[in-house]
This record gives C-alpha cells, sequence and structure tokens, in this order.
C-alpha cells in the first residue's frame, strides 16, 4: 500500500505525457493482497469457515480507501472494490452450501455499505471524486452478481431474502450512478444484466409449473424497479438516453421470463396481455418524459431520439401483442391500426425511425392483403353476402392507410430524397385494396362451393356484368376523388380502369346479350363516355394548375 501511495506521488510530480504504465491513473501495487486473497478463496481448507479471510479483505479494501484519500485520488479505492468482489464472488464456489450463500451476499452488502460511507469523506478532504463514485456503483453493480451467484447455489437463501438483497443492491447501483449521470449512465444498463441474470437463475432452479408464481414473484418487481428509476429520475436524468434505454432492455427480458412463468401456469391464451400491459408501463414513461420535455422550445434532436426510442418500444410491444392474442385477419388489422398510430406520432416526434416502423407494418398489411392467396381461406365462407369479414377487414386497413397518408401529409415523409413520398403511396395501397375488395366480395356473392374463385371473362353473364359495372362505378367515384383532392395520378388511375370496363363491356359483354339489351348498354356506354369528358373539361382541364399537380 506505501508503494501504491509513492507511485501515485510520483505520478503527480511527473508530466502528464511522461507517465506511462503502471504509473498511469495511479499504481496499483496496493492490490497485491486482493491477488493474494483471491487464491486463499479458491482454497476450501483455507476460506471455510471465511472470518479471518472476509475481515483481511475488509481490511485491505479501507485501507485502499485511506490511501486514495491520502493522496486524493481515487483509482487504487476503485480497483480496491473491485478486487474485493472478486475475491467474493471466487469464494461463492468454493463455498456453494448453506450457510455460506447468505454470508457472501452479506459481505456484498458490507461491500457496498463501506464505497458509500467513502463519499462523504472524500468531499470533506476534497479529493477528486469521479473514481469514488465509479468505485461505489461498480460495488453495487458487484453486489448483484454475486447475490445472483449466490441464488444458484446449493444452499440459496430463501426468495423473500434474495429479492430484497438484489432490489437493495440495484437501488445502491442505480443511486450511485445517478450522482454522476453525465458520465455513469453505461451503469445504468449495465445493471440490467445481473439483475436479467437473477430471474434467469431462480426460473432454473424452480421450473416446476407448480412454482410460477414464484418465479413471477421474483423477477416482477426487479423489472418494475427498472420501470421506475427514470420516472424518480426526473429532471435529473438530462439528456442521458441510458435509464430509458435500461427500462426497455428490462421490459425485453421481463417478457421472455413471464411468458415462461404464465404459460408453465397454464394461461397461455391470455399471453397477449403481457406485451400490452407492458406497452402501457412504457407509455407511462413516456408520458412522463413528455411532461418533462414540454418548455415551449424545439425539442434537440437528442431529446427526439430518447421520445422515439420510448415511444417505438411501447409501440413495438403493442405489435408483438397483436399475433400472440389475435389471429389471421385480426393481426392484419391490428398492424394497419398500429402503422396508422405511427404515422402520427412521426408527425409529433419526427424521428425516421418511428416512419420505417410504420412503413414496414403497411407494408406488411399490404401484401397480406394483396399478394397472399391464403387470405381467401382465413375464415370459412358463411351464408351471409357481402356483410362479411372481407368487409370490415380490408375497409378498416384501406381507412388505415388513407389515415396514415394523410397524418403525414405535413411532414417530411420520404424515406430517401428521390423517392415518391408516402403520404402519395400510402392513399394508392388503400385503393388498390378497395379494388380488391370490391372483385372479392363479388366473386364471394356468386360463388357457390366453400371457397371463392375468380373468372372475369367466361363466368355467368350476370356475374360479368357485375364485374364490369363494379369496376365502372369504382373508376367513377376514383375520378372523382381524384378531381376533388388535385391528385393527377388518381385521375389517370381512374381513367385507366374506366378505359378497362369500357373495353370489356364493349368487345366482351355486349357479344353475349342479344336484341335492344345490346343497343341499351352501347347507348349507356356513350353515355358514361359523354359524362367523363364534360367533367374533365369543366373540372380538370378549365382549372388552373394547383401546386400538389406534380407527381411527387
Amino acid at each position: 500500500m506505501a508503494g501504491s501511495i509513492w507511485a501515485t506521488h510520483r505520478q503527480l510530480g511527473s508530466a502528464e505525457d511522461e507517465t506511462r504504465g503502471i504509473f498511469r491513473n495511479g499504481a496499483f501495487v496496493g492490490l497485491v493482497g486482493h491477488l493474494f486473497l483471491l487464491f486463499v478463496a479458491a482454497t476450501p481448507a483455507l476460506s471455510i469457515p471465511p472470518g479471518p479471510l472476509l475481515a483481511v479483505l475488509g481490511v485491505l479494501t479501507a485501507a485502499a480507501g485511506v490511501a486514495g484519500l491520502y493522496v486524493k485520488r481515487g483509482e487504487l479505492f476503485l480497483g480496491a472494490i473491485v478486487a474485493a468482489a472478486a475475491v467474493v464472488f471466487v469464494w461463492q464456489f468454493t463455498a456453494p452450501s448453506a450457510p455460506w450463500p447468505t454470508v457472501a451476499i452479506g459481505a456484498a452488502a458490507a461491500l457496498v455499505a463501506l464505497a458509500g460511507f467513502w463519499l462523504p469523506l472524500v468531499r470533506r478532504v476534497g479529493a477528486e471524486e469521479r473514481h469514488f463514485l465509479s468505485a461505489a456503483a461498480a460495488a453495487g453493480l458487484g453486489a448483484q452478481v454475486i447475490a445472483t451467484v449466490a441464488a444458484a447455489a446449493s444452499g440459496a437463501p430463501s426468495l423473500v431474502f434474495l429479492l430484497v438483497a438484489q432490489l437493495l443492491f440495484l437501488a445502491a447501483t442505480l443511486g450511485f450512478a445517478t450522482l454522476d449521470l453525465a458520465r455513469l449512465e453505461g451503469i445504468t444498463v449495465l445493471a440490467v444484466l445481473p439483475a436479467a441474470a437473477a430471474g434467469f437463475v431462480w426460473m432454473g432452479a424452480h421450473d416446476t409449473p407448480a412454482l410460477w408464481t414464484s418465479q413471477l414473484a421474483f423477477t416482477t418487481p426487479l423489472y418494475l424497479a427498472f420501470v421506475a428509476y427514470p420516472l424518480l429520475l426526473g429532471r435529473r436524468a438530462g439528456a442521458a438516453r441510458a435509464p430509458h434505454l435500461a427500462t426497455i432492455i428490462a421490459s425485453a427480458v421481463f417478457f421472455f421470463q413471464a411468458r415462461t412463468s404464465i404459460n408453465a401456469g397454464g394461461y397461455g391464451a391470455m399471453i397477449g396481455a403481457l406485451p400490452v400491459i407492458e406497452a402501457a408501463l412504457l407509455a407511462l414513461v413516456l408520458a412522463h418524459l413528455v411532461r418533462l420535455e414540454r418548455r415551449g422550445e424545439p425539442r434537440t434532436p437528442a431529446e427526439i431520439a430518447r421520445l422515439a426510442l420510448v415511444a417505438g418500444a411501447a409501440l413495438g410491444f403493442v405489435t408483438l401483442a397483436i399475433p400472440l392474442q389475435l389471429h389471421r385477419n385480426w393481426i392484419t388489422i391490428g398492424w394497419a391500426l398500429e402503422g396508422a398510430a405511427l404515422a402520427w406520432l412521426y408527425v409529433r416526434v419526427p424521428h425516421k425511425g418511428l416512419l420505417l416502423f410504420s412503413v414496414a407494418l403497411f407494408a406488411a398489411v399490404f401484401v397480406r392483403l394483396a399478394l397472399n392467396p391464403e387470405v381467401l381461406n382465413y375464415e370459412p365462407r358463411g351464408g351471409l353476402r357481402i356483410w362479411n369479414w372481407y368487409l370490415y377487414t380490408y375497409i378498416l386497413c384501406a381507412g388505415a392507410l388513407l389515415a396514415g397518408g394523410r397524418a403525414l401529409v405535413k411532414s417530411d415523409d420520404r424515406l430517401v430524397p428521390d423517392m415518391p413520398r408516402l403520404s402519395s403511396i400510402l392513399p394508392a395501397g388503400a385503393v388498390i385494396l378497395l379494388f380488391l375488395l370490391l372483385n372479392i366480395e363479388i366473386a364471394d356473392y356468386f360463388a357457390t362451393g366453400p371457397t371463392i374463385t375468380f373468372d372475369f371473362f367466361s363466368s355467368a353473364l350476370g356475374q360479368d356484368l357485375t364485374y364490369t359495372l363494379g369496376w365502372a362505378v369504382f373508376a367513377v367515384a376514383l375520378l372523382a376523388a381524384g378531381i376533388a383532392t388535385h391528385s393527377k395520378p388518381g385521375r389517370i388511375a381512374a381513367i385507366v380502369l374506366l378505359s378497362v370496363a369500357m373495353g370489356k363491356c364493349a368487345f366482351h359483354d355486349l357479344w353475349r346479350l342479344g336484341g335492344l339489351y345490346r343497343v341499351g348498354s352501347l347507348v349507356g356506354i356513350a353515355f358514361c363516355a359523354l359524362l367523363i369528358t364534360v367533367a374533365l373539361q369543366k373540372f380538370v382541364l378549365a382549372s388552373r394548375p394547383q401546386p400538389s399537380e406534380a407527381v411527387p
């Protein structure tokens, strides 16, 4: 220890660029005693009972702290705390039977108390506080690891004892890190690892289905501690993102832990409620974050990224809940509604990650409904025509696409600079879905078997004419919408579809009619063409070009 003090004084007396090797950041010669105790801890004959070992370990660690106060530098004390935790950690594998795991947890608690006791002494002597704070946070982290190993030992303490120890050690780790959050925010994320490991260790040691409640009793408080941390932190979080990232990681870990326990308890049919509850808790964190940042000033990029991180995680759990609890067409509907919600959120929190998430959901919805032939087999055909599950599935999803496109109109919704705007692409996708719905409903109305079949040119005359009439009516409605919204692509698509319908009628359907029916149909086609020409002349060609006329 004296050599360490001498080496530190030698460093202080040397130029910064001349201090290298062992003399950099203080000399750790004083840790030789801890290295010796590491070998003692690995030898059962020397370390059981552990009274002498732990007493010497405490004296050496306190001596390192005194030396740090003397030279007003905390590197040696930081090293001593880490080395002391390592000694206790190694000793646990030497003494796994009762009552030694409980003794190991007591030693870890003493280590945390020692590191915390040193902080006011550091302020009193005016020493550099940075490494002493790191030592205190490291002590809490090491104590979490020690308690985790104790839970896996054959003589592990009771659930209540282990849970209280883990919560106290976690509180110490997060509390010490909060004192210098700008520098130690990474510790808050690292604290998730031993807490998660402790939960998995306890679940592995109590893996029978009858003990699923004890699994939840152990893992749930640890998860809730990470949820509460950013709420308690408040404005002290500053621009730090790590506390909220720790909450998100803890939420992901708890999902897998709780899912295993719930399935073991026989409640797998209700598993969709788990991610919804986690999403609600993350929404609470998000609301708290929004309330703290509501100060009438533009958000910084760091604040936007943090809001997007929490919001995206909350919506991610909702996305996860949909396929877990819902089935087939309801999965598609859920994803469509969530895509619209993400588009709305992106306008208020302009982070590209939210936009990408929204686009991915909308793309999945479109693929499932437009490019997936199995969609027709999601549910058996019922006796009720028109008012069936096809109607509400396609209408709700198309409505979500339209809502998402409308929400993105006033935002920067281009994924890449030369790409068309998503506010133009999403309505086009909605129109395609509605057109598919029209054809599905016609085919379903005339189908006679258990499945739907499409035949546009060789079906019965009534079905053939219904397709043609439906296409024409849809084209006219699309043309009216294109004129009302000044959408040039919409008008072009409507004219093309109407031309196809008129061509089908003129060159296919009319040949199956005879007498006056054919004459009447020709008159009807001519009348429709005349109305379209008048509409185009009055509302399109004669109007002044609108700013939105340009195709994005």
